[in-house]
């Protein structure tokens, strides 16, 4: 290989490891260009070390078992792109990287150079192989975006490339064919990085959005945790009603309907006392369901409608007597949610059948898409929240 292929080479790597460097510290830490970084300055390694222990064939060759982090980043950055976990075969990834260096150190000093070198470069291109016959499937048939699909083309043709590196690194024949297909991979893929910077970008808004709707997640279970306890003051509230008019009963009556009235006092006491007690049980537990009770979805909806400052045509479709099972404060804001999302005048026909609530409206009625409150304390009272787009269904 010329002195000048060789300088073209390493002023591309060099580029791609800025360019890498640049796009990962602009684009809040994204972890798609750290594994580009990963890739491409374990590719520089690997050309320097081949370049320095080029007199030494085994040194040379054991050299390669860098490129396993090459082979190992491709992975991660198509699993960052196709949002699959692959964490869970980093244990074998490691583990064959040991193994193989193992076995790869021990073949060099009692075999050939094509012998021990085969181990290593099986070892160094494990990662992609192994992840390829694990996801196989999504990979070659999941519908997504085609530059992914030719970037994970690139990829596979550079690990095949690497196979070749026993049989044909020592025929220097062959020097300017490998010099060829390394160039023209390096090249693909770099600007490949180009058409994914969009990806990218959405990827990592997309995190941020999780962050911000997992504080708010956050604050609205302390919401509901306050609803609860409001909810449930209520009924220690009317356990406790009673003690006030003591004092002027008692004035009134005779001894022995004293005595009656201070058994009944002290029962009110004992069931306010272990009502608290099973309020602070159940609150550090997180068993939110039970705290629900049966109540009136129509006395539940009238507030929630009244919450909204302008008219809307609500067409019950249920009995009047109706009841449901949950939080009766925590439907309220559920409720006041939903209708606070419909534009003025706009018609909403609710249905209830058996344990669930309907709400059926036309699509051009909506004033906007912010449900995001609603379905968050569905999923915390245990209820399943179904948005599309001419009706909301609540399954208590």
């Amino acid at each position: 290989m010329s002195q000048l292929n060789l300088l073209l080479y390493f002023v591309v790597i060099c580029v791609n490891i800025i360019v890498n460097s640049y796009f990962y510290l602009g684009s809040r830490k994204n972890k798609i260009y750290f594994y580009g970084l990963v890739f491409w300055s374990s590719t520089l390694i690997n050309f320097i070390t081949q370049g320095f222990f080029e007199k030494s064939p085994k040194l040379m060759g054991l050299s390669m078992l860098i490129l396993f982090f090459q082979s190992l980043s491709t992975v991660k950055i198509y699993s960052l792109l196709l949002k699959i976990d692959t964490k869970k075969y980093d244990k074998i990834n490691y583990f064959v990287l040991g193994i193989g260096s193992f076995f790869s150190l021990y073949l060099s000093l009692i075999s050939s150079f094509t012998v021990f070198t085969s181990l290593v470069v099986l070892t160094s291109t494990f990662p992609l192989f192994y992840f390829i016959t694990k996801e196989y499937h999504q990979i070659f048939y999941g519908n997504y975006k085609k530059i992914y699909k030719i970037l994970f083309f690139i990829f596979i043709i550079n690990q095949i490339h690497i196979l070749d590196y026993p049989f044909l690194r020592m025929n220097p024949e062959f020097s300017q064919y490998g010099f060829f297909i390394a160039f023209s991979l390096m090249v693909l893929f770099s600007l490949s990085l180009v058409f994914l910077s969009d990806a990218v970008y959405i990827s990592s808004i997309e995190d941020r959005l999780r962050s911000i709707l997992s504080e708010r997640a956050k604050d609205y279970k302390e919401n509901i945790s306050s609803e609860i306890i409001r909810s449930y003051s209520h009924d220690l509230n009317n356990a406790l009603q009673p003690i006030q008019f003591v004092p002027a009963l008692l004035s009134r009556l005779t001894t022995e309907e004293n005595e009656k009235q201070i058994k009944i006092i002290e029962n009110t006491i004992k069931k306010s006392i272990l009502k608290i007690e099973e309020l602070t049980s159940l609150m550090k537990s997180g068993q939110i369901d039970r705290f629900k009770r049966s109540f009136s979805l129509l006395k539940n909806i009238e507030p929630a409608i009244s919450m909204v400052p302008y008219e809307l045509n609500i067409q019950k479709d249920f009995d009047a007597s109706s009841e449901i099972v949950s939080i009766e404060g925590v439907c309220t804001k559920i409720f006041t949610n939903i209708f606070s999302n419909f534009k003025k005048d706009s018609t909403i026909k609710l249905f209830l059948d058996n344990n669930s609530l309907l709400f059926v409206f036309e699509e051009s009625s909506l004033l906007g898409d912010d449900f995001n409150l609603s379905e968050l304390l569905c999923q915390q009272l245990n209820h399943k929240f179904i948005k599309e787009k001419d009706f909301i269904k609540i399954t208590f």
